[in-house]
Formats: structure tokens, sequence, C-alpha cells
């Protein structure tokens, strides 16, 4: 592969695809069965069957890039992120929840108690469809206490919108997970104008790093979470009908 990302075959030399495709160089190893190539196009063919897929792990001959699980758990995945960041930003609209914001919250890493913030950054990138999953371990907004506004190097606490999207009020042990933890109240929100001026543009339909979790095989992606929220979202358009 070039510089430019274009393929060239080290056969034929042409662009456009490699040599287990050429179809010179097949050509020729059909007219030339006894010949190295032949030999060659056939030893390529038998490795191919035996490939096994770094994302699903069986051995059906195919790789990742047209694996119809990877494909399938990474179609989902790009679904259920859009819908939710777009129901993410519908709360943070609905609560005010943008630069500017005073806010207040339980800080029980230093004791305090409640502590009184203003909200200073949204990491954006960082909100994904994992959050439903554990909302502890995506806590996205960034606050400065007030008591520390001044500092020359004040501190930055993470916290969690008031909710979570989807989440029912489920108090199993399933639906504990899916509570905000270190989740803000609100005590004086922004404007709607004020929120939606600090969103990146296309952020909605942005995938973010939904291609990075995929990255492994498939036990170490979050399929499982993407189908748990795909099902919250079915259920709460069939209670909304």
């Amino acid at each position: 592969m070039s510089y430019n990302n274009t393929v060239y075959c080290g056969y034929c030399y042409q662009k456009g695809h490699n040599q287990r495709g050429c179809p010179k160089k097949k050509q020729y190893a059909k007219d030339n069965p006894d010949s190295y190539v032949a030999r060659d196009v056939k030893e390529s063919a038998a490795a191919s069957k035996n490939r096994r897929c770094g994302y699903c792990k069986e051995a059906a001959g195919h790789t990742r890039r047209t694996c119809a699980m990877y494909k399938s758990d990474f179609k989902l995945a790009e679904k259920v992120n859009v819908a939710y960041r777009a129901k993410v930003l519908e709360l943070l609209k609905q609560y005010g929840i943008g630069i500017g914001a005073l806010v207040k919250y339980e800080d029980t890493w230093r004791g305090n108690g409640t502590t009184m913030a203003i909200v200073t950054q949204i990491q954006w990138d960082q909100v994904d469809f994992r959050g439903f999953e554990n909302s502890g371990t995506v806590r996205f907004i960034g606050v400065t206490p007030c008591s520390q506004l001044g500092h020359r190097y004040p501190d930055t606490e993470w916290v969690s919108p008031p909710e979570v999207p989807w989440y029912d009020g489920d108090d199993s042990a399933e639906g504990a997970a899916h509570r905000p933890m270190k989740a803000l109240s609100m005590l004086n929100p922004v404007s709607v104008m004020a929120v939606e001026a600090t969103v990146p543009e296309g952020w909605v339909d942005n995938i973010g790093k939904v291609a990075d979790f995929y990255s492994g095989d498939h036990y170490q992606s979050p399929r499982d979470t993407a189908e748990r929220v795909a099902k919250k979202m079915a259920e709460s358009e069939n209670k909304s009908e």
C-alpha cells in the first residue's frame, strides 16, 4: 500500500488490488499449474479458508472487514450512539446544563457534603452509550467548586447529569448500575441557546469513539450494552405510543 492508501499489486504492479486478488496472477496459475505461481496461489487460497476472524474468532474464511457479526454489531452501535447522544443533549437543554450554570453536588471524595459549583467544562467526546451501563465511569460535566473560584489552579470535579437516558427507576441490582453517580442538581441553569452554543458541530451524528470500542474481539466490545440500550429505546417508544 502506498503512502496515500492506494493498493498496488506486487505481481502486476497495477493499482486497486493486491497479489491475492490479482486476476493476471490467477490466470497465469491456471495456465501453468506446475509453476511456482500456481503453488503460491493454491497455498494462499488454503490459508484464506483457515483464517480466523479477529472479531468473531470463527475460522470461517473471512476477516473482520467482511465479518457479518462485526458489521451487525457496529451498525447497532452507530444507531444506539446517535440516539443516546441526542437524548443526552435533550436532557442538557431540559435542565439548562451548560458552561456557567450554577449547580450543587455531593462531594463524597473530600467529605465536604453538598458543594456549590459552576459548570466550566463539558467533555463532549466522552459522551457515548456506555454511560447507560455505568454513569459512574462516564462523568463528562466538569465543575469548579465556588470556594475555589479565583484560585490559580482550581480543582475540576467530574459529575453526571441528573438523569441517565432511558433509566426507568429500576431499583433492582441491575438497575442500580444505571442510576447517576455523583449527579448534580441545578441551582441556576443556563438557557437552551447557551447549551446549544457549546455543542460541537455534527456532534450528535458523529459516531465518536465507537470504532475504537470494536477494535478488539466481540467479547471485549460493548455489544451487550448496545443491545440493552436498544431494548430500552424500544420500550420507551412503545410507552409513548
